[in-house]
C-alpha cells in the first residue's frame, strides 16, 4: 500500500490549480447538457465510447466542477498502480521474487510522468489502464489456477474496457493472441480453455454494437482523417528508424525522455532472456502488444509512440520491465552474462542517447496548459456584461473555455453547414468559428475560419449586427 499511497501523493502534487485544456472541455460541453438526449448525441459525436462519459454524468449529480470530474482519473490512477502490483506478482512467479516484480511494476506506474499527468485531468486512460490490467491479470491467473472469479473477473474487465475506449481493441487483440497460443500449446480440448474461448463472446458482442452503432461511421470520417493527418501523423510509422523510435517513445511515457533510450535496451535485454527462459506468460503478452501497435501504426490506422494513445500498451510491457530489473538485480551472481549485458545496455543507452535517436523522440502533448489564476488575469475581458458586444472565438478556444458559458451554449444555433456557432452570453453574442485557430491574413479570405470573412458571413446567417462606428470586436484564440 506504500506504493499506492506514493502513487496518491505524486499525482495529488499539482493537480490543483489548473484550467481544463481544450479536450477536457468537449467532456465538460457533454457532461454539462442538461439534456439527457443532447448529452448522449454530443458524447457519440465524440470519437469515443460512452463509457467514460456515462461514469461522469453519474459524478455530475453531486457537482459539475470539472475539478471533481477529474477525481475518475485520480483514482484510476491510483487503482492501475494496484493492478500493477498485482499483475507483476503474476508474472514474477511465486514468492519473494514474484512480490518483488510486484513492487517494481507498481513503483514504474506510480512515478511514471506521463501516467501522473493522465490521472489529473479529465481523461479515460489510466482507467483504461486499471481495466486492462485486470483483464491480463485475471487470464493469466486463470490459465494458471482456472476458477470461475477469475474468468469472470476476466469476462467483465474486457468488457468494460471495450466500451471505454477503442485502443482497448488493441489491447484485447493482443490478449486474444495469448488464448489462441495458450490453446495451441497445452492443448484446445481442455475444458477450461473451452469456456475462455466462449467467455471471448462477451467483450466481442460489446465490440459489434459499437461498431454497429458508433465506429463504423467515426472509421475513415473526417475527424478521424484529421487527427491522422495532423497532429497524431508524428506517431505513425513509415520505416524502420520509426519503429525504433516509437517503441522508445513508448518508454519515455514511462520514465521520461532522459531514460528513455537506456530503458528500451533494458527491456530488449528482458525480452531476449524470457524467450531464452522459454517464460511465455511473461514474453508473448508484450510482445503480441508491440508488434499489434507497430502494425496499426505502420498502415496509419492507430498512433504509437510517446502520445497518450499509446496508454493502453503500459500494463503489457511495464511488468516485462519490472521482472527485467528484478532478475538482473536477484540472479547477476548465478547468470554473471545478464548483468553485464543489462549492464552494457543501460550504458549504451546514456552514453549513446542521441545517436540512438534520443533527441528525436517526438514529445507528448501537453495535457495541462493553462492555470486558473491566469484566467484570472483575464476577468474584466471575459466578463459576460463587459464591452465589446461581439465576440468571435475558434472553436478550441470555445472548448477551452466552455465552463464560463456552460449554460448560456446549451442554446447555441448553427448554421445550416454546421460551420458556425452562434449564442448570447450577458449582453455579448460569441461566433465560434471552425478549427483549432483563426486565419487572419489577407491571402486567407476564403478559409472559413478567417476572422474578417468568416465572421461576415456567420454574422448575416445568424442576423446578428456587425459593429460600426469604430466599436470593437473581442477576438479569441489558442487552446
Amino acid at each position: 500500500m506504500a506504493v499506492v499511497g506514493l502513487a496518491l501523493a505524486a499525482r495529488l502534487q499539482g493537480r490543483f490549480g489548473w484550467w481544463l485544456n481544450p479536450d477536457e472541455g468537449a467532456y465538460y460541453a457533454a457532461l454539462t447538457q442538461q439534456s439527457f438526449p443532447l448529452f448522449w448525441a454530443e458524447a457519440f459525436a465524440t470519437a469515443h465510447p460512452p463509457l467514460y462519459f456515462l461514469i461522469l454524468r453519474v459524478m455530475g449529480l453531486v457537482s459539475t466542477d470539472f475539478a471533481w470530474f477529474r477525481a475518475l482519473a485520480l483514482l484510476s490512477g491510483c487503482g492501475a498502480v494496484y493492478v500493477l502490483i498485482l499483475l507483476g506478482r503474476e508474472v514474477g512467479g511465486d514468492g519473494p521474487r514474484g512480490d518483488l516484480t510486484g513492487l517494481v511494476a507498481g513503483l514504474l506506474l506510480a512515478v511514471s510522468p506521463r501516467a501522473i499527468t493522465l490521472s489529473q485531468v479529465i481523461r479515460p486512460y489510466m482507467l483504461l489502464d486499471l481495466l486492462l490490467g485486470l483483464t491480463l491479470y485475471s487470464l493469466l491467473r486463470y490459465t494458471r489456477r482456472p476458477s470461475g472469479r477469475q474468468l469472470a473477473l476476466y469476462v467483465v474487465s474486457a468488457s468494460l474496457e471495450a466500451f471505454l475506449h477503442y485502443s482497448a481493441v488493441l489491447g484485447l487483440g493482443a490478449i486474444g493472441a495469448y488464448i489462441l497460443f495458450d490453446g495451441i500449446s497445452r492443448g484446445p480440448a481442455r475444458p477450461e480453455w473451452l469456456r475462455l474461448l466462449v467467455a471471448q463472446l462477451v467483450p466481442v458482442a460489446v465490440l459489434g454494437v459499437l461498431y454497429l452503432t458508433h465506429l463504423r461511421e467515426l472509421m475513415g470520417s473526417t475527424v478521424a482523417q484529421f487527427a491522422l493527418t495532423g497532429w497524431l501523423s508524428g506517431y505513425l510509422i513509415h520505416g524502420p528508424r520509426d519503429v525504433w523510435l516509437s517503441i522508445a517513445g513508448l518508454y519515455s511515457m514511462l520514465v521520461g525522455s532522459s531514460m528513455a533510450i537506456a530503458v528500451t535496451l533494458l527491456s530488449l535485454v528482458g525480452l531476449a532472456w524470457a524467450a531464452h527462459l522459454r517464460a511465455w506468460r511473461l514474453l508473448l503478452p508484450a510482445l503480441f502488444a508491440l508488434l499489434i501497435a507497430t502494425t496499426c501504426a505502420s498502415l496509419e490506422l492507430y498512433p504509437f509512440g510517446a502520445g497518450r494513445h499509446s496508454s493502453w500498451l503500459l500494463p503489457f510491457v511495464i511488468p516485462l520491465v519490472a521482472w527485467t530489473v528484478v532478475t538482473v538485480a536477484t540472479t547477476a551472481k548465478k547468470t554473471p552474462v545478464l548483468g553485464v549485458v543489462a549492464v552494457v545496455a543501460l550504458s549504451a543507452g546514456f552514453l549513446l542517447r542521441s545517436p540512438l535517436g534520443g533527441d528525436l523522440l517526438e514529445p507528448a502533448a501537453r495535457e495541462q496548459v493553462l492555470r486558473e489564476g491566469h484566467l484570472a488575469a483575464l476577468s474584466d475581458i471575459l466578463d459576460p456584461g463587459s464591452p465589446p458586444r461581439l465576440v468571435v472565438m475558434s472553436f478550441e478556444t470555445f472548448r477551452l473555455l466552455v465552463p464560463l458559458y456552460a449554460l448560456e451554449r446549451q442554446d447555441a444555433r448553427l448554421s445550416p453547414d454546421r460551420a458556425f456557432a452562434h449564442f448570447r452570453w450577458g449582453a455579448r453574442d460569441v461566433i465560434v468559428l471552425p478549427g483549432l485557430d483563426i486565419a487572419a491574413r489577407p491571402d486567407q479570405m476564403d478559409q472559413p475560419n478567417h476572422v474578417v470573412a468568416a465572421t461576415h458571413r456567420a454574422a448575416a446567417g445568424f442576423g446578428v449586427a456587425l459593429p460600426s462606428g469604430g466599436e470593437p470586436v473581442l477576438v479569441l484564440s489558442g487552446g
